[in-house]
């Protein structure tokens, strides 16, 4: 107590200085072992603003290179800044290598110094105190090496380092240390000073230093105090510790949350629960939830982990703070208290990784600081069961064998693998990449089969890729190799393996090697097009012909060593067209003698170039420069016969030559092939059967084809599906195609053969073959037959799972058989229930005005009614209606089709009846059509010219020229005129009757030759732009009662439209409506320009006009109207057109997919701010695909709504740090982009730094900014992100920008900047500068990437859905 009154009279007499706030230079640290995320964040901030300043400062002193290092050196510290800010942590790794690069280039600056240094404490919880203090203490004597000027900031951080690592030492020596440099020492240094003595419960030291504090007149802080709280604590008075608040207040400083987290920390030390939990349930009292990770520490180091539960209890929004639980729990883990470690890890159950598509879980972090610390197995298998009952994780034991892999942990891989085995849990054959590639670095063949032992006896397959990496080191060591290749159990698949590391060994060029290994042991290595594409690139580079001729021999081989008469020399043909389309330019004449010496030598050896790759191969040669090739390529074929049957050829003579060919060892494939076509074309299966078994070894999957084509051209299902087995087991790289699988198929359905049949189907969707509209035509007539047969139960399992599969689209084509096949049998009940049932799940009905008709015909009262209620559940009542009216007309019963035509509110549907006219005028039913053009003058808005002119087409295809007199008579009558599709024929039927048109009706023949040049007049004042003189050309054609075309109504109205005339634009379009069918176009541009003109109510009438004439509205249009809505704040417009689309069923087909955002955005606008936000919040959590975040962004700030953009901005980043949806928040950066508010996007990239990782998104505006060439807008979001990958897809637009308009020079210029600025080239970038180069005829100077162009832009795409996987926990 007396200590401490001394201490509080030195306070004392400083009356005034005390200030509650300091501001200094330097930075003054604290006294508490923990530090808040907030400080940690703001002293990677100014470390981050000081080191910008002094590289600008420097940045004029050095040279290119110098700036190009120095900005790889600084890029390398802002990662790391980065991660300390959102994390609060680095790894020991990655402070080391950042420090050595720094190091490297020269003597770091201040602010370097001070990061590394700092970066030793508290940031590194899953490294032990004493080795960060020991690493801390490395790194300064480093940097003293390397001649640093340590300032007092230098020396007052590595005192916070030690007091965060409580390292035991000396405060007095320290501080002699500093004076033996000539150190002052500042405010910040007798605090830490303080601080020190007090965390060695020293009083009587840290009174010293007040006292020092006096003489140089430094003011006492908040700090001092919480300091001799702690140090009052460590001396074992309490009491004393809790009397500092009184003696602060008594100074004139009010007791702020650190220093009642201070006196927390001291009764968490001593055990006094009670006491903690009075000041937690104090409400007077707020300490902020993630500053209580001090007090759980405290009680944990203290033996008191039982009564953390008390502390976690105050913590209920630690999700919003979960990196600060992750450091707690990993620093508690690394000192050895793995169950308040799991407690506390516990309570960020609910928290996700921050990348949606990585495979991280929650407890991941947990698991892998377990491996790494290698606890027992015991242990580990503890954690991992609690964190999968806290549904933290959901394989434990699977990510510990990950993770003890990637440690190369081998004892502990064992172990957690026989686990694994013990608890029948699968294992992935990846999570074994780790350890292979360590092995096959270290060329440790004893680990590679130990490994591969291991893995083995426990079920385990190694992948292809890695197998294929053992193979190639395994076959260049003479000792073991040989062993492990002929215990073949050990590969899965031995071809693919070998193909592989052939592949690999000729990408590198180890072309000894490759011959080497296809010499010592013959396998039967896959020849395909990749490897001859491969075999060409290298050639092209090494130009070794004796090599490659080597190679091409070897892989003609059997698996035995001998000739393979029936293999395949595909890859040959790949391999000359590669060579041969490279022979251009200076270096063409050396190609071309290589490749005549390497077919001369493939001659020698008895190999031969197959028919089917050489006819590529011609026309390349016919149209290029090495045509003199041409004649050796073909003497390499004069050995092959072609397949073609010759005529008068028999089946007797074609045996005689294959027993000849047989005898003298020669290839028998093409005479083979020759005789099953000729077997085939005499439907000679048996025979076809023989010479399969015969030859069976020869048999190539062509030739199984045309046997498989025979079996099903027989209809003989048994030896189809055992030839089908056959196939299968013979394990061709090909697949049947689509028209091999149908014709199996239907002679299965043919067979009632039902399981086979849904295995092929099965069978079709695992090889993803492609189903075209001939394919679906196929499928179509099979399932038809079945309906023709009555088999409805057959049919509905067929085409249940074709849809089920993707294989069938289920349209009205499609589904008509599912229809049909109750027709057939009259069973109306049944058909209906079909109807209805494709309507209700495929939204199509089939044969419906059939099966209307039927029950018409047939009286069936309450089926019709029970009918036309289903369908008006889905359909129009318009619709429904028509369908009736069509189907009493189709029966005779037309008082009952007048009947509907009058029925009130009846309209009609032209699209609808120019359907069943033009059905009438196919089965020309002239009775029908003629009691429809009579009974369609009752429904409102039908088109009476159109209704005539159909009847008139249909006299003349009869040549009835009475009935067609009669009709133009009624028209006349009626004041119309035949349009011109039905005066063509009619002057046709008057002449051939020998009769003339002018005669008879002379107003009509003039009136079409009026109609001509009216149309052409006003469409050619419309191209010439003179939109006031069209109209008074229209104006005069309407006097004159001259109905223009559909296109001319069109160009017209756009005309006037661009030309402001609005009103008469609507005159025109009011007019086409009444004289035009569908004149949807006309009304698309009106709503366009009623938008325009902000008229939005009649943009409204126009749509629901546009809608109740069957006409389908544009996209465009719509969309436009509805963001004018949104933007005027009108829900309730937008909802009408929504409800008035989806009763007119074309609401998928015009609605855009704004929709939904669009009615959020109008409450936004409207003032109902807190609806907007509610249902944007539950279209993001429900992961709708119907947001548009940057339409709705960009619209609010282009009105200047800060507050609600505010608001929405808080919504998105909220979804972003508790539910990983970085979609919205890469959204909102974008749009500030795009608005130059730079500032605000670096500010929302600091709070959310995983939007840098939404690369895919990112990547995707970057492109279009591009595309649209707005460049600048693309380098300023590349400037923002400061991510190299992101200036890298601007470079390789550019290039490929270059490539195509042929400036080699602007080419060379760009690779030679991003090698200036030490960046890595992509495979694409570089890919496009060798094919640009190369047709130059430059050199180019670096190695080309091996596959083609398409391969690497898909390559691209995958990694930009794909994106980085990050080791570490977001």
């Amino acid at each position: 107590m007396a200590a401490l009154l001394a201490g509080a009279r030195l306070v004392l007499r400083q009356g005034v200085r005390l200030l509650p706030v300091i501001t200094r230079a330097a930075p003054v640290r604290s006294a508490h072992v923990c530090l808040s995320s907030a400080r940690c964040l703001s002293s990677s901030s100014r470390f981050l603003s000081v080191l910008a300043q002094e590289r600008g400062n420097a940045e004029a002193e050095l040279t290119p290179s110098g700036r190009a290092k120095a900005y790889q050196d600084d890029w390398s510290i802002h990662q790391l800044g980065q991660r300390l800010k959102t994390k609060g942590r680095t790894t020991r790794k990655n402070l080391l290598k950042t420090f050595q690069e720094v190091c490297k280039t020269g003597v770091p600056t201040d602010s370097q110094v001070w990061f590394f240094l700092r970066a030793c404490g508290s940031y590194m919880p899953e490294v032990p105190p004493g080795e960060r203090t020991e690493m801390a203490n490395n790194i300064w004597n480093k940097l003293k090496e390397l001649g640093v000027e340590f300032n007092v900031s230098h020396y007052n951080v590595l005192l916070e380092v030690y007091l965060q690592n409580e390292h035991v030492f000396s405060p007095t020596e320290f501080l002699a240390k500093m004076e033996e440099a000539n150190m002052e020492p500042d405010h910040g240094t007798f605090q830490g000073l303080i601080a020190a003595f007090c965390s060695q419960g020293d009083i009587g030291g840290a009174s010293t230093i007040l006292e020092s504090m006096k003489n140089k007149n430094f003011p006492i802080t908040e700090q001092v105090f919480n300091s001799l709280i702690k140090g009052h604590a460590r001396a074992g008075d309490l009491e004393s510790a809790k009397n500092v608040l009184s003696i602060m207040q008594a100074a004139g400083i009010e007791p702020q949350w650190g220093t009642h987290l201070a006196l927390l920390n001291a009764y968490a030390e001593n055990g006094e629960i009670e006491k903690i939990r009075e000041i937690l349930n104090d409400k007077e009292i707020k300490v902020p939830q993630k500053q209580l990770t001090s007090v759980i520490m405290a009680l944990v180091k203290s033996g008191n982990s039982q009564y953390i539960s008390d502390v976690l209890q105050h913590m209920p929004n630690c999700v919003l703070f979960t990196q600060d639980i992750i450091n707690l729990s990993l620093a508690l883990l690394t000192q050895g208290y793995e169950d308040a470690a799991l407690d506390v890890c516990k309570m960020i159950n609910s928290w996700k990784p921050a990348n949606e598509n990585s495979e991280m879980q929650a407890g991941d972090f947990f698991l892998r600081h377990c491996v790494n610390l290698n606890m027992p197995i015991n242990v580990l298998n503890k954690c991992a069961d609690e964190l999968q009952a806290a549904e933290m994780h959901t394989q434990p034991r699977h990510s510990l064998l990950r993770y003890a892999l990637m440690s190369a942990n081998s004892d502990l891989v064992i172990k957690l693998m026989k686990t694994l085995k013990d608890e029948e849990l699968f294992l992935k054959s990846r999570y074994f990449r780790p350890v292979f590639d360590r092995l096959l670095s270290s060329k440790d063949l004893p680990g590679l089969f130990r490994i591969f032992g291991e893995m083995k006896s426990n079920g385990v397959s190694v992948e292809l890729d890695t197998l294929s990496k053992c193979v190639s080191l395994i076959t260049s060591q003479a000792d073991g190799g040989q062993a492990f290749l002929q215990e073949k159990d050990r590969l899965r698949d031995l071809k693919n393996v070998c193909m592989l590391a052939v592949l690999r060994e000729l990408r590198l060029e180890n072309l000894k090697r490759v011959e080497s290994f296809l010499s010592a042991f013959p396998l039967p290595v896959l020849k395909d097009r990749v490897i001859g594409g491969v075999l060409g690139a290298t050639y092209v580079q090494s130009r070794s012909v004796e090599a490659l001729t080597k190679i091409t021999g070897l892989l003609c081989k059997d698996g035995s060593g001998g000739r393979d008469s029936s293999a395949s020399t595909e890859f040959i043909s790949h391999f000359l067209y590669y060579v041969i389309v490279r022979t251009s330019g200076a270096e063409g004449p050396a190609l071309v003698e290589h490749l005549r010496q390497y077919l001369h030598s493939l001659k020698e050896m008895g190999v031969t170039l197959d028919i089917k790759g050489y006819r590529p191969i011609q026309l390349l040669l016919e149209n290029g420069e090495a045509a003199k090739l041409n004649e050796d390529v073909k003497r390499s074929l004069k050995s092959l016969v072609y397949s073609m049957v010759v005529e008068g050829e028999t089946a007797a003579e074609l045996e005689n030559q294959l027993a000849g060919l047989e005898k003298d060892n020669l290839p028998i494939e093409s005479v083979l092939t020759k005789l099953l076509s000729l077997l085939r074309e005499t439907k000679d299966l048996p025979k076809a059967l023989q010479l399969k078994s015969k030859y069976e070894g020869s048999f190539t999957f062509y030739m199984y084809m045309k046997l498989l084509s025979l079996c099903c051209e027989e209809n003989d299902p048994v030896e189809l599906l055992k030839l089908k087995k056959e196939i299968d087991q013979k394990g061709f790289s090909s697949i049947p195609t689509t028209v091999k699988y149908m014709m199996i198929l239907k002679v299965l359905v043919e067979n009632n053969l039902i399981e086979d049949a849904i295995n092929i189907l099965k069978e079709m969707q695992a090889n993803d073959v492609p189903m075209d509209e001939a394919s679906q035509t196929r499928l179509f007539h099979i399932l038809n037959n079945l309906a023709i047969k009555g088999d409805a139960q057959t049919l509905n399992i067929i085409h249940e799972y074709g849809v089920m599969m993707g294989l069938v689209n289920p349209n009205v084509n499609m589904c008509g058989p599912l229809v049909t096949v109750h027709l057939k049998k009259n069973d109306l009940s049944a058909a209906l229930n079909a109807l209805v049932a494709c309507t209700k799940k495929y939204k199509c009905s089939p044969f419906l005005h059939n099966v209307i008709g039927s029950l018409v015909e047939t009286g069936e009262t309450d089926l019709i009614k029970k009918l036309v209620d289903r369908l008006s559940d889905f359909m129009d009542d318009q619709w429904v209606l028509h369908e009736l009216f069509f189907a009493f007309i189709s029966t005779g019963k037309y008082s009952e089709a007048e009947k509907i035509a009058e029925t009130p509110g009846m309209r009609a549907i032209q699209g609808k009846i120019d359907w069943f006219a033009n059905r009438c005028i196919r089965m020309n039913q002239v009775e029908k059509l003629e009691k429809l053009v009579e009974l369609s003058r009752k429904l409102f808005q039908c088109d009476r010219k159109d209704m005539y002119s159909q009847l008139l087409r249909l006299y003349a295809e009869n040549n009835d020229l009475e009935k067609a007199k009669s009709t133009l008579y009624k028209m006349k009558e009626d004041n119309l005129v035949p349009s011109g599709k039905a005066l063509a024929p009619l002057r046709s039927l008057f002449e051939s009757n020998g009769e003339d048109l002018n005669a008879h009706f002379p107003e009509f023949a003039s009136s079409l030759d009026l109609i001509g040049r009216t149309n052409k007049s006003v469409l050619g004042l419309c191209e010439e732009g003179k939109g006031a003189e069209a109209f008074a050309a229209y104006q005069e054609a309407k006097q004159n009662d001259v109905i223009l075309k559909k296109r001319t109504y069109t160009v017209l109205i756009d005309t006037l439209v661009k030309d402001s005339l609005l009103k008469e634009a609507d005159e025109v379009s009011a007019d086409a409506k009444k004289s035009v069918s569908n004149p949807g176009t006309a009304s698309n541009l009106l709503i366009e320009e009623q938008v325009r003109r902000d008229c939005l109510k009649d943009a409204l009438v126009t749509l629901q006009t546009m809608l109740e004439n069957g006409s389908r509205p544009g996209r465009s249009a719509v969309s436009r109207l509805i963001t004018a809505l949104a933007l005027n704040g009108d829900v309730l417009g937008i909802e009408k057109i929504k409800e008035l689309t989806e009763r007119h069923e074309f609401s998928a087909k015009v609605l855009p997919g704004s929709m939904n955002t669009s009615i959020a955005l109008a409450h936004l606008v409207n003032g109902n701010v807190e609806e907007g936000i509610s249902m944007l919040e539950n279209l993001y959590l429900n992961g709708s695909k119907d947001v548009r975040t940057m339409y709705l962004i960009s619209h609010l700030l282009k009105k200047n709504m800060e507050e609600v953009v505010e608001k929405v901005s808080i919504l998105i980043e909220r979804l972003a740090h508790q539910f990983a949806n970085y979609y919205p928040v890469t959204s909102l950066f974008v749009n500030y982009i795009e608005v130059e508010r730079l500032e605000e996007a670096r500010q929302l990239l600091q709070r959310c730094n995983a939007i840098a990782e939404q690369r895919q998104q990112l990547t995707t505006f970057i492109i279009r900014r591009l595309y649209k060439k707005k460049e600048e807008e693309a380098t300023k979001i590349i400037e923002v992100l400061s991510d190299p990958y992101y200036k890298q897809v601007l470079y390789t637009f550019k290039m490929r920008g270059y490539a195509h308009r042929r400036d080699v020079d602007a080419a060379l210029a760009l690779y030679e900047q991003s090698k200036a600025e030490h960046m890595d080239s992509d495979e694409l970038f570089l890919k496009v500068l060798a094919g640009l180069l190369r047709d130059a005829e430059r050199p180019v100077p670096f190695s080309e990437p091996p596959e083609s162009m398409q391969y690497y832009k898909e390559k691209m795409k995958t990694q930009w859905a794909q994106g980085k996987d990050d080791q570490e926990v977001d």
